[in-house]
């Protein structure tokens, strides 16, 4: 099938430019039930354990003298190749598009899918979206970390589960079954057809005389009447290049697993005092984290750093034992980071811009896109 065709009903053009995997090692299938006793239940508190002064006190020394060990760097110069598209194979080659259509949307993740969906409900045809990846998925496409999950159960985190006929395999989805989810939804709703993968926006111009936009990408641009951004960690990027400044930064937070113990923890827990909290999924992990006034919250693409760092380990173990004591000897299995498109009072930013024709937000979710959606 050609990249590009057109449909000869509608005459609007369908594309196929969804990438191939790069290779066959890039799998995942989330987690497997543990089915070792011994290694689900909670070991006994430890005799005299505590934190006290003296426990602080080697903390703090560790803390020090692994200072800048954990810095925050620029994935600039030597590092600017983590944030080149390692998942797929080279763009699927087609010509440069230079024509227009009724709506052009940024972004393929969650709000992209579901913003697709609402607009066929509505009778919208004539629409396309850029991503900048080769595939779907957002930020579940740009992570494949080993163990990385969702820390909010999957059932409210995942959208349209009736419309799916679908039911997570798992009350923490691992991000591999999220980002399979995602497939299996621009498949059924025909966003593969509305998409040019592989595509990036480098820039919006307004046209006053005509009252429409051109959307400049690095393959071809596009004149459309309806610009709507839905492009998460990029949307403060993208809407500066029209002049708009947007609240939300890009702010990075970490989670961390535990191994599997005998179930004993039903609801949530939270602290308000330091911001720890966690929860125990159907296979007996601990899965939780832990707010980091410290982190870094960033505008720039460059910048976003998504490994994962001793500092968040230190602190949430430390902080579990303290709020928990029994979890002393708790071994903890993985962690991972990623960027949280974070607003000033955590609601999105849903709307047009005043003054401004044409253009739209859906954006800064706050780490609460899924289940707004």
């Amino acid at each position: 099938m050609p990249a590009i065709r057109t449909d000869p009903t509608t005459g609007l053009k369908v594309f196929d430019t969804r990438a191939a995997k790069a290779s066959d090692r890039i799998a995942g299938s989330g987690y497997e039930i543990q089915q070792d006793a011994s290694l689900k239940v909670l070991p006994p508190q430890p005799a005299g354990a505590s934190y006290d002064a003296e426990e602080q006190a080697k903390y703090r020394q560790i803390k020090e003298e692994r200072r800048g060990a954990a810095d925050y760097m620029s994935m600039e110069g030597e590092f600017a190749r983590y944030l080149e598209d390692c998942y797929s194979e080279a763009p699927v080659e087609r010509e440069a598009l230079d024509d227009d259509c009724e709506i052009v949307v940024v972004g393929a993740g969650f709000a992209g899918l579901l913003l697709w969906y609402k607009l066929r409900q509505a009778g919208f045809e004539d629409v396309r979206f850029c991503e900048k990846g080769g595939d779907v998925g957002g930020t579940w496409y740009w992570n494949r970390y080993p163990g990385i999950a969702c820390d909010v159960e999957s059932y409210s985190y995942l959208p349209l589960l009736e419309e799916m006929e679908y039911f997570p395999t798992m009350r923490f989805a691992s991000g591999f079954e999220i980002y399979e989810y995602c497939q299996a939804m621009a498949t059924k709703f025909g966003f593969y057809d509305k998409c040019l993968f592989h595509t990036t926006v480098e820039r919006t111009a307004w046209d006053e005389d005509d009252g429409r936009w051109t959307v400049h990408t690095d393959r071809g641009d596009i004149d459309t009447g309806l610009v709507i951004n839905c492009a998460g960690p990029w949307a403060r990027s993208l809407a500066a290049m029209i002049g708009v400044e947007l609240p939300n930064r890009q702010e990075r937070h970490e989670i961390m697993v535990s191994e599997s113990l005998k179930p004993f923890l039903d609801p949530m827990v939270i602290s308000i005092t330091n911001g720890l909290y966690f929860s125990q999924s159907m296979r007996g992990e601990i899965v939780g984290g832990i707010g980091d006034r410290a982190e870094p919250a960033h505008d720039d693409p460059a910048r976003f750093d998504t490994r994962s760092q001793l500092r968040f380990a230190v602190r949430f173990a430390t902080e579990l034992f303290r709020d928990y004591p029994r979890a002393a000897q708790v071994r903890m299995m993985r962690q991972w980071a990623g960027m949280y498109d974070v607003t000033p009072d955590h609601r999105p930013i849903l709307g047009g811009v005043p003054g401004l024709d044409g253009y739209y937000h859906i954006c800064g979710f706050s780490g609460h896109g899924f289940m707004l959606g």
